[in-house]
């Protein structure tokens, strides 16, 4: 396996506690396979692992919201929407995060490798008493099949409140999107509002 942005690793062993969980891996270094350097790639690996150091990782408090209801549609056809409630709606769990967002400032907006977009707590953040809090805005991957963009799930199934998309991260990233159409548009050869 390769370390993300380091070197490749080859598993030599593994602990297991005594409920059978693992503890441990045991790995070995491969050397010359630094991300970046020449010759890393001469070693094929299956997965790449994205990791944290454990001495200096930031322990943080995670909560992971997901949709509101089990169904997309809870009050459609006479259903009762509280017996759809999602029970996982929130989940609070203990994260390992990079030492940099230890001083995060609140209601800053970040993308968690793998996981999703976050957004430290507009009041439980606290930098300066060590006190590390991120909510999920939204995950990089959506199951329901209909519901494609980000402004979709929050019509559909209420995820997100309205307000995180007056913040500056989303207006950037309209404004970026317009950029790239715009772009494309001045490099093809068809007149404005031209179809094939």
């Amino acid at each position: 396996m390769r370390l993300k942005y380091g070197y490749v690793i080859e598993c030599t062993g593994l602990r297991k506690n005594f409920d059978g969980s693992l503890a441990e891996v045991h790995a070995k270094l491969v050397p010359d396979t630094k991300s970046g350097t020449p010759g890393a790639d001469r070693v094929k690996t299956k997965g790449v692992i994205t990791w944290v150091g454990v001495h200096d990782a930031v322990p943080a408090e995670v909560r992971l919201y997901d949709r509101l209801f089990t169904d997309p549609q809870p009050d459609a056809g006479g259903k009762d929407f509280k017996a759809l409630l999602n029970p996982d709606a929130k989940r609070v769990v203990t994260a390992y995060l990079e030492p940099s967002l230890a001083d995060a400032k609140p209601d800053h907006r970040f993308q968690f490798e793998r996981h999703g977009y976050f957004v430290s707590d507009a009041k439980d953040h606290l930098p300066s008493q060590g006190r590390a809090v991120f909510n999920r805005i939204t995950g990089l991957k959506d199951g329901w099949g209909e519901v494609t963009t980000l402004a979709e799930q929050v019509a559909v199934v209420g995820l997100i409140p309205a307000t995180l998309f007056a913040g500056p991260g989303v207006a950037i990233g309209l404004l970026q999107h317009r950029k790239r159409r715009e772009r494309a548009r001045r490099r093809s050869p068809l007149p404005h509002g031209s179809t094939c």
